[in-house]
């Protein structure tokens, strides 16, 4: 089983014959008041909810329709990657989450390989190797990694984690043997991992993603609103709600105009307007940190070069990203030379593939003494 726990959206794969069955679950809600009418409304549509108080938590695309019908706030449950774990709601939520995007296990003990945001990770200043990366327990305090692993036992399976990254490794750099870099551009982090034959000789993680842009976005609205536009109704709102509603306006804005077919107008400001100048902004900046901790890694002295990049995660499916990558990699001094670069295969679900992979070969680790 292979499940990935992003910071916008909870993934899963599982291998079903010859076929893999994959499940997605947003990992935001909304609220409403607990009225009979809205109780009855979300029964009929089979939407998932949890009772909070005077209020009803809608979770799932239930909670998207709401927002998008009502022009409701969606609070994030992992806001920057990290979950609230002294509050018992946030708990609750992110269990009945995991419920609805894993099923249980087939048979008791199945693996199941999980990632979860590496905010946690973001912290440290250095690209991780050696000790750093094999004892990561003993290292990082990383109560989302213990809460998640406590869910999938609860599934019936033998959790085992693994990076966002190397996951990607393991989903697309079969013909190269396991070997190569490979980056995932998340909605909190953006990571890297440095990998040979398989195993992870250096991972970075930085604490900047598409909510870093969707911020910046915000941001520019706001100062160029005219204060004769404002909206009296909107003013009132309190000040987070206010917010959060700016920045969903921002992500959607951005994901309509950055998935946009090519000859769409709207495609053309990844290539010339402000979301371009942003996107060019974000790569360099992560682009630039990674490569200065990489530098830092003794053990990619030997690394053999050039190599493939292969990449994933929700700003990578941008209309033109592709190009602004490589043009971001050529202005900057990388210890390690790129040949050529590869986009994940069945993106979105390029991480929970890899973590599928993980997990299978767990599976046949387990099986061999037995033989």
């Amino acid at each position: 089983m292979g499940l990935d726990l992003g910071t916008s959206v909870f993934r899963s794969v599982r291998a079903h014959g010859r076929e893999l069955r994959a499940r997605r679950f947003p990992a935001s809600y909304a609220m409403i008041p607990d009225q009979p009418a809205n109780r009855q409304k979300l029964e009929r549509s089979e939407g998932l909810f949890v009772p909070c108080g005077e209020h009803l938590v809608v979770l799932g695309d239930a909670a998207l329709e709401l927002a998008r019908s009502r022009s409701l706030p969606l609070y994030p449950l992992l806001p920057g990657g990290k979950l609230d774990m002294r509050d018992a709601l946030s708990r609750q939520i992110m269990a009945a989450m995991v419920d609805a995007v894993l099923p249980e296990a087939k048979t008791p003990g199945e693996i199941c390989c999980l990632t979860v945001p590496s905010t946690r990770m973001a912290e440290t200043q250095i690209a991780l190797s050696g000790d750093l990366l094999d004892d990561q327990s003993s290292t990082f305090d990383w109560p989302e990694l213990d809460y998640s692993c406590q869910l999938v036992k609860l599934r019936g399976y033998q959790p085992v984690a693994v990076g966002q990254a190397l996951a990607v490794t393991l989903a697309e750099l079969v013909g190269e043997s396991f070997c190569g870099v490979t980056a995932v551009f998340g909605a909190s982090v953006t990571e890297f991992a440095v990998a040979h034959q398989g195993r992870e000789i250096a991972r970075v993680v930085i604490p900047r993603g598409g909510d870093w842009i969707d911020e910046q976005l915000t941001t520019m609205s706001s100062s160029k609103m005219n204060p004769h536009e404002r909206n009296p109704e909107t003013d009132r709102i309190d000040a987070d709600v206010r917010h959060l509603l700016s920045i969903q306006k921002a992500r959607h804005d951005r994901e309509q105009a950055s998935r946009a077919p090519s000859n769409e107008a709207h495609a053309s400001m990844m290539v010339e307007g402000r979301y371009a100048d942003l996107y060019r902004q974000f790569l360099m900046a992560v682009l630039s940190e990674a490569g200065r901790r990489l530098h830092q890694v003794v053990a990619l002295a030997n690394f053999p070069q050039p190599t493939v990049l292969a990449y994933a995660g929700g700003l990578s499916r941008a209309t033109g990203f592709p190009t602004m990558l490589k043009n971001a990699m050529r202005q900057i001094d990388w210890p390690i030379a790129i040949e050529s670069y590869r986009s994940a295969e069945l993106s979105p679900f390029g991480v929970a593939r890899g973590c599928l992979i993980h997990a299978a070969l767990e599976e046949l680790a387990i099986q061999k003494p037995a033989a």
